[in-house]
């Protein structure tokens, strides 16, 4: 059973949570959150997440969104800004471009990750719905995003509490084990 949390970094507790079967992929339980997100709240999250139909779900909420875009998210600069971030846009799956979908108006901002020596050691973007520097500086961002990792070590450890002797869920049904959770 997967389960997929909205939790705030901060006090690490959970807002709402989605679980389903291990053949239910990450952004269809992701689908369910939005409805618990809200005008003005961040939202961070990895780039597991990151598309077209579940970016403007979220951000139709009014929360300021900041994904992970991975290394190469094929999103041409339109216009760079001030502070080195640049406006691209989130483009609609092929699947709704012939419908007319729209793309998305996004500001990208790339990061690299060095290690002890300052060698790069990984590349990647993160994109946001927070579209002027002046309101969100590129270096707060960076900051903010750090912070998503705080969450990560809240469910390592709701892990960590539930595995017990080996067994993850006591419960075997879905219905039991969504209870259990």
């Amino acid at each position: 059973m997967w389960l997929l949390g909205l939790a705030e970094c901060g006090p690490r507790a959970l807002i709402a949570a989605a679980q389903g079967g291990y053949r239910i992929e990450e952004k269809t339980l992701a689908r369910k959150l939005p409805g618990r997100l809200s005008a003005g709240m961040p939202c961070l999250a990895g780039s597991d997440l990151t598309c077209h139909e579940l970016w403007r779900e979220a951000a139709a909420t009014g929360a300021g969104l900041m994904w992970r875009a991975g290394a190469s998210p094929g999103l041409p600069a339109l216009e760079v800004l001030p502070d080195g971030t640049c406006l691209s846009r989130l483009g609609p799956p092929g699947r709704l471009r012939k419908p007319g979908a729209a793309g998305i108006t996004v500001r990208v901002a790339g990061y690299r990750l060095q290690d002890a020596s300052g060698q790069v050691t990984e590349t990647f973007a993160r994109i946001t719905t927070l579209l002027g520097p002046g309101a969100a500086p590129a270096r707060e961002l960076a900051e903010l995003y750090r912070a998503r990792w705080q969450t990560g070590t809240a469910a390592g450890a709701f892990k960590t509490g539930l595995k017990g002797a080996g067994i993850v869920l006591r419960s075997r049904p879905p219905g039991g084990a969504e209870q259990e959770i």
